[in-house]
């Protein structure tokens, strides 16, 4: 038995454990006359949640009120990293401006040490980022219009193919930071916002929008003399993607980061790629999970998406999967412990030598 570790696409390390029998299994062959060959049995060990790239962009109000505001981002962006590195991640983070009337911002990276974006790998990334927080140009316009800038960048990505800042089996998590309510209109409106991050994932719930701004419903106050509006473009963003609004009022600028840290982090339900192309009619799957309160480990038996009703697992005694031949990976649905570490889905089949 060989024993391996194995990254499909980026998306998730698995522990892939591949045995060969001492007989095979006969298979069918297409054409008739010839010789039946043998299969062999593959056993994959895969855990959620090992390497899950992420890609951040962060969206930067650089108008004038700001100027505080950013100064706060910079000096606890450590948190939101520390909280990052722990969670053994593969993010990336960049920024771009709400600024879209100055076409050397509009939608484009800000750079540091000729590079538009800190990831993980990168000695130093606090530092790092908080170099691009300080290359944000001061002055930046009074229309902040964070939807405009995301779509222009997104539109500017899907022309890199794969070799820009977005990574195709990336989450992403959009995170707006502004003291004032989104101003781009039609250009896009919520919908075109929520399409313009979500048509570039083959999951839409691998993309979330968030933002620290003005609050719900009343908005907040930085000072007594300063009002601080609500955003509800931004609130109507986050709740059709699952993100959150905070509010830019909170004196605790660490908690902030903090909670969008976590916010920040991919909720991609069950997505486990196989090792090897399976025939799919052998296929076997169940769950090894973990009880955090004794320690212990128990078997929770998968069932085919198609071999049973609808609402057979809700108790929680089972689980349903389905097998997607496209990205050679099954997803499973109905069992919550297979997001945590602490849970490793097998999945044994045959493949062809």
């Amino acid at each position: 038995m060989q024993t391996s570790v194995r990254a499909w696409g980026g998306l998730l390390a698995a522990v892939t454990m591949t045995g060969c029998q001492d007989f095979g299994v006969l298979g069918s062959q297409p054409d008739d006359t010839a010789a039946p060959l043998e299969t062999e049995r593959v056993h994959d060990v895969l855990q959620a949640y090992q390497n899950v790239p992420v890609d951040v962009l962060w969206v930067v109000d650089n108008s004038r009120s700001m100027n505080v505001l950013r100064q706060a981002l910079s000096t606890h962006m450590g948190d939101f990293l520390e909280h990052f590195q722990a969670s053994r991640y593969n993010w990336r983070m960049g920024v771009i401006t709400t600024d879209v009337s100055d076409p050397a911002q509009a939608g484009r990276l800000v750079e540091t040490r000729g590079r538009s974006w800190v990831e993980r790998a990168d000695a130093g990334p606090e530092k790092m980022f908080g170099e691009l927080i300080a290359n944000i140009p001061d002055q930046g316009a009074d229309e902040e219009m964070a939807f405009s800038a995301v779509r222009r960048f997104m539109q500017r990505e899907s022309k890199q193919r794969g070799a820009g800042f977005l990574r195709d089996f990336a989450a992403l998590h959009v995170i707006v930071v502004s003291d004032e309510p989104e101003q781009s209109g039609d250009d896009p409106d919520v919908t075109g916002l929520v399409g313009a991050i979500r048509n570039h994932k083959f999951d839409p719930d691998m993309a979330n929008f968030s933002a620290v701004a003005g609050p719900m419903p009343d908005g907040c106050w930085l000072s007594r003399e300063r009002h601080v509006p609500p955003a509800p473009r931004y609130e109507e963003a986050a709740d059709s993607t699952g993100g959150d609004v905070w509010s830019i009022c909170e004196d605790d600028w660490r908690a902030i980061l903090i909670g969008l840290s976590y916010q920040g982090r991919p909720q991609i339900e069950g997505l486990f790629h196989l090792s090897r192309i399976p025939i799919e009619s052998s296929m076997q799957v169940w769950a090894e999970v973990l009880d955090p309160a004794t320690g212990e480990t128990f078997e929770v038996e998968g069932f085919a998406a198609s071999q049973v009703s609808d609402g057979a697992c809700d108790d929680g005694s089972c689980f349903t999967w389905t097998f997607d031949p496209d990205l050679n990976a099954v997803w499973s649905s109905g069992l919550q412990a297979l997001t945590s570490e602490g849970a490793w889905l097998h999945v044994s089949y045959d493949t062809w030598p």
